[in-house]
């Protein structure tokens, strides 16, 4: 391997890395335009701890308008590590460990849902830069109470800021 080939190599992985992390940040800074520069028009999602209805082929904006809900939470923290990369000429895979915190103050019981587990994602090389064509979540752990979803969902329709 040449040192232009190991140049391209470190690019691209650290731009592969960087879409991912942006999906994250996105999602807790609530920038929605960042988030849908994070994917292809169509994306295959597959997030069983939450639909356990396998793989699913969706718009890419669908797939947003969908996250946006989680605005109705008081705070969410996405933290994405240990990104394990491999790259396939125009197509790589990214593993990468998530921990998802939920908080939303309430007098329902708990104030947030705590999820841990990792993500696969399979990017492809555009001529905008690497996008996430496919998404999947494996839980591996929860604590906390999935209720407070329904709280923040509810809050996001009636429009109450959080």
């Amino acid at each position: 391997m040449d040192d232009s080939t190991k140049l391209q190599l470190l690019l691209d992985r650290a731009a592969i890395g960087d879409t991912v992390n942006r999906y994250a940040l996105a999602i807790d800074t609530r920038d929605w335009v960042m988030l849908r520069t994070c994917f292809t028009d169509e994306i295959e999602v597959q997030m069983d701890w939450w639909e356990p209805r396998g793989p699913r082929t969706t718009r890419a904006d669908d797939f947003v308008a969908g996250v946006k809900q989680l605005a109705g939470f008081r705070a969410t923290q996405h933290i994405s590590s240990n990104h394990v990369i491999e790259i396939d000429g125009d197509s790589a895979r990214c593993l990468s460990y998530l921990h998802g915190m939920h908080y939303l103050p309430n007098d329902q019981g708990a104030n947030y849902f705590l999820l841990g587990g990792y993500y696969e994602n399979d990017l492809l090389r555009t001529d905008d830069g690497w996008k996430i064509r496919r998404c999947k979540l494996n839980a591996t752990w929860q604590a906390g109470s999935r209720h407070v979803f329904n709280l923040a969902f509810k809050a996001y329709q009636d429009g109450a800021p959080n």
